[in-house]
């Protein structure tokens, strides 16, 4: 699930600001984190862009210009599959295919092509997250491999173990 690029739709809440808002067909991610030399980090985020196809002659199929919308994973507090969609905030999706992700200030909603898909993600998702979470909390180095990339690779203000 950590390295898997999934193509979902995004169905944006309706609110009184932006009362028409059309579901996206985008694409959907986990970020790895950075982890910097003083031992602070920037965490891993649940990613997403719109899916498009504007450099067609360049074999460049799925490129977006936009900045991708993120969560922090410690910031997820659920994701779940909803037992009933309010229509007047999310008007179109299939409550079959239909899971969410709730972080602490916002509601994110997305629809799979299956049912079997959103179990998937809606499952797997909940273990990356548990995962991070259990890693961080008992300071475990596997944690930095896992969810941060090589220990060893360089990055502007990452290390390099042995150094």
């Amino acid at each position: 699930m950590r390295n898997e690029r999934l193509t979902v739709i995004w169905h944006p809440t309706q609110t009184a600001d932006c009362p028409n808002r059309p579901p996206q067909c985008v694409n959907l991610w986990i970020e790895s984190g950075v982890y910097l030399v003083d031992g602070s980090f920037l965490l891993p985020r649940l990613s997403w862009n719109v899916a498009s196809e504007n450099d067609l002659g360049s074999n460049k199929l799925n490129v977006s210009k936009a900045e991708p919308d993120q969560v922090d994973l410690l910031d997820v507090c659920r994701i779940r599959i909803p037992e009933k969609i309010d229509r007047t905030l999310h008007p179109f999706p299939d409550a079959r295919k239909s899971f969410v992700v709730e972080a602490q200030d916002d509601e994110f909603l997305f629809e799979t092509q299956s049912t079997e898909e959103r179990n998937r993600i809606v499952y797997g998702y909940k273990l990356v997250i548990a995962r991070l979470a259990s890693l961080l909390m008992l300071r475990d180095p596997r944690a930095v491999e896992e969810f941060f990339g090589s220990a060893s690779a360089m990055v502007p203000g990452g290390f390099t173990v042995g150094k």
